[in-house]
């Protein structure tokens, strides 16, 4: 219908989004993107996790938890963690 048509101009942007989330809780902070797909890089301690996953070259999604002394850039060439 028109009066749907702005709507659907919407749509098509809204379906190429990153998905993300975060949440800080009890001094636990954790940070997600993206999909886990492809191979994973990891670097972990006691206190933090970090995990990229790529595939055919593209940062494909990350997660991360207590690093907060990092921060994350959306770059035009990708995501700088």
């Amino acid at each position: 219908s028109e009066g749907l048509r702005p709507l659907r101009h919407l749509l098509k942007v809204f379906l190429t989004v990153c998905p993300m989330n975060s949440i800080g809780f009890f001094g636990l902070h954790i940070m997600t993107a993206g999909t886990y797909e492809g191979e994973m890089y990891e670097e972990k301690s006691d206190s933090t996790l970090k995990r990229l996953f790529t595939k055919d070259g593209l940062l494909k999604g990350f997660n991360q938890i207590n690093n907060t002394a990092g921060t994350i850039k959306l770059c035009a060439g990708g995501i700088s963690l």
